[in-house]
């Protein structure tokens, strides 16, 4: 059944979108979040959640994708509350 579903829509001209590892663009991508990453560039598409389809140059739905924010920030230490730093 799955291989008639992919020569049906080959025959159809349907593409598949595969976005891992790309740059994301949100003119094909849709980023449904992001997540910090020591090994993946900033603005890189890291998990997809579900792949994108296109009829030649025409976007049938975009890749739905999890986008890297770059490397995870140190947590910095809170504010002492205010009584604590009149003290």
């Amino acid at each position: 059944t799955f291989g008639e579903l992919k020569r049906t829509f080959s025959n159809l001209g349907v593409s598949v979108l595969d976005a891992q590892g790309q740059v994301f663009d949100p003119a094909i991508h849709q980023a449904v979040g992001t997540q910090p990453s020591d090994e993946v560039p900033e603005g890189t598409v890291m998990i997809q959640w579900k792949p994108g389809f296109k009829v030649g140059d025409k976007l049938l739905r975009p890749a739905m994708v999890v986008v890297s924010s770059g490397a995870a920030k140190p947590v910095e230490e809170k504010e002492k509350p205010a009584a604590e730093a009149e003290k």
